[in-house]
């Protein structure tokens, strides 16, 4: 470790690990551009996945749109408020897990 260092920086470097203290320049910046390019990655997954409707929105529609083909002669309480009878297990079930078993 070189000497007089600032004390945040001694404590960096006393926690650098032993491959990166020994890197040569070139090699770090090959490193710092492969950290570059995953971090627009990330960004860019990022950006696409927020255009992904959340689980539960999702499901909802699906739900709200299969409720009344399921059940057609039936008036139907609001999908996050029903619940259905389950005649082959016995047992009430939400609705949302009707459509997408094991996610309620």
């Amino acid at each position: 470790m070189p000497a007089n260092l600032p004390p945040i920086s001694a404590l960096v470097d006393a926690r650098l690990p032993t491959w990166l203290r020994r890197a040569t320049r070139s090699e770090i910046a090959r490193l710092e551009q492969r950290v570059l390019a995953s971090q627009r990655a990330a960004r860019q997954v990022n950006n696409q996945l927020a255009k992904v409707a959340p689980l539960e929105t999702f499901g909802k529609q699906l739900l709200e749109a299969a409720l009344p083909q399921w059940y057609p002669a039936q008036a139907l309480p609001p999908a996050e408020q029903g619940w259905l009878w389950d005649n082959a297990q016995d047992r009430n079930t939400a609705g949302i897990e009707r459509l997408a078993p094991g996610l309620a």
